[in-house]
């Protein structure tokens, strides 16, 4: 049995490359674009595809669980990663898009089976675990986003070559959590659990709030850069602001359910992570090209989502009854919740294309906002959703 602190390290280790990989894109976006002919709705897709195989590789998982068990499938996740990094740095739009999926499948799966190993193994300490875990999600993105392009010129890389790197931290995770872990629960997802979700306002409102955070997030992680270099920043500078971002959310992210805890109750924390983004939003559309300016609505920004993934995280372990039920709000949470915000980078590369400019993609945005806020007040309740009938036949 493995030490409470190693499990944890394995843990936030492992949900460090649940992001970086897919974050590397945002800063190389305009090269890849450049060198793979993309306009902006296929810069939109590549950026779409990944968080698209969130959802749908997060509705798989619960059979997974049972194949394989929580432990041996994060570690499988983590490979998938590493390998799905290493197929996109070979040349050839079919590779960069394939090695995308494999990676947004891989990540789909591990969203899915995190929170339920934190409800399982840490039952006393979920709001630390909950903001150490969303610190690394944060904290992968960062990383990825404010070292691809130094590191791709301190090697004389191509693009390419900086997509790699990321391999690189995926593969160290895959040695801090053996395969061979034991543990295995069997993944249990018993009939009627699913109907009593689907009739919970609390399991929507979750859903809701997960899925139009991630929406805001994805969609502005890919588009930043492309709005910052047409502003007049270069990439490198545009490379830095979006780690600036990410400090700031990496901040928040650990921070806010002790916060959340401390007060009682969520609903507070919302309302300011909401308003946090909606004024970033604001500052965006206004006055994207002083450096100054920038960096303090990236830093708010980085604040109001780092807060807001922090707590739709929080909210499926908090939300549920216990672990079983936990996985079960994970996979309806995240699944529909991801394919609600694959349309985001989508949508916003769309609509750049047919305005020309960046107020109306950053306005539709806002508008999204204030349905996250509606949803984050429901899921901040203090009620839990229905627990899972006991000894009922698996699906």
């Amino acid at each position: 049995m493995r030490r409470p602190a190693l499990v944890a390290a394995g843990l936030v280790f492992a949900a460090f490359n649940l992001r970086a990989s897919v974050a590397a894109i945002a800063p190389v976006l305009p090269e890849v674009q450049r060198a793979d002919h993309l306009s902006s709705t296929g810069g939109g897709l590549l950026n779409a595809a990944p968080v698209a195989c969130f959802g749908l590789f997060a509705l798989a998982t619960p059979t997974l669980l049972r194949r394989f068990g929580a432990d041996r499938l994060l570690w499988l996740v983590v490979a998938g990663v590493a390998a799905g990094t290493g197929l996109r740095s070979v040349a050839g739009v079919f590779p960069l898009f394939l090695g995308t999926l494999v990676v947004g499948a891989a990540i789909g799966v591990g969203n899915v089976v995190l929170p339920g190993l934190v409800k399982r193994d840490f039952p006393e300490r979920v709001a630390l675990l909950t903001g150490l875990y969303a610190m690394a999600l944060s904290g992968g993105a960062g990383l990825a986003a404010g070292l691809t392009v130094p590191l791709e010129h301190a090697g004389g890389f191509s693009w390419r070559g900086g997509l790699a790197i990321w391999a690189i931290p995926a593969v160290a995770a895959l040695v801090l959590w053996p395969p061979g872990r034991v543990h295995r629960e069997g993944g249990a997802r018993p009939r009627g659990a699913w109907a009593l979700l689907r009739r919970s306002p609390v399991a929507w409102a979750v859903t809701a709030f997960m899925g139009l955070q991630s929406l805001g997030f994805y969609a502005l992680f890919a588009f930043i850069p492309t709005l910052l270099e047409g502003a007049g920043s270069s990439a490198t500078l545009a490379g830095v602001e979006l780690s600036v971002s990410a400090v700031a959310s990496l901040l928040a992210a650990f921070a806010t359910p002790t916060v959340a805890g401390r007060l009682g109750r969520a609903w507070p924390p919302v309302a300011v992570a909401v308003g946090l983004n909606a004024v970033a939003l604001a500052g965006l559309a206004v006055d994207p090209h002083g450096v100054g300016a920038v960096t303090v609505w990236m830093i708010v920004l980085g604040a109001g989502q780092g807060a807001m993934l922090s707590l739709a995280l929080g909210f499926i372990v908090l939300r549920a009854p216990d672990p079983a039920q936990a996985a079960n709000l994970s996979t309806m949470a995240q699944g529909i919740g991801y394919l609600v915000a694959a349309a985001g980078p989508f949508a916003v590369g769309a609509l750049h294309q047919l305005t020309g400019g960046w107020s109306v993609p950053l306005a539709a945005l806002g508008a999204a906002l204030a349905v996250a806020l509606a949803a984050g007040v429901v899921a901040s309740g203090d009620r839990l959703v229905p627990a899972a009938p006991q000894g009922a036949p698996t699906a």
